[in-house]
């Protein structure tokens, strides 16, 4: 929380949160997709989250990103032989 109040301008934009669990939860719900998240920064549970609507079927033809949060403080995809959108069963 408290980095959700550094503003870029004065820390830097390496220094605060771009978007946050919310925000990522409302456009995927939007566009009908879950996000997978590999967080490099975290340890235990919160190394991998999933945000995103859930799915009623989970073989359905849902849509996954993967994305990377580095040290670097911002998310980058992750693509499989140039693919970046994934359905259940590229998983």
């Amino acid at each position: 929380r408290e980095r959700m109040l550094v503003a870029g301008k004065s820390a830097g934009c390496g220094q605060c949160l771009w978007a946050n669990e919310f925000e990522i939860g409302v456009v995927c719900t939007a566009l009908q997709l879950t996000v997978l998240i590999i967080d490099s920064q975290s340890s235990g549970k919160g190394r991998f989250v999933a945000v995103g609507p859930p799915a009623a079927d989970p073989t359905s033809a849902q849509h996954y990103i993967l994305l990377h949060r580095t040290r670097r403080e911002h998310f980058n995809y992750v693509t499989i032989s140039s693919k970046a959108l994934f359905g259940h069963v590229d998983l």
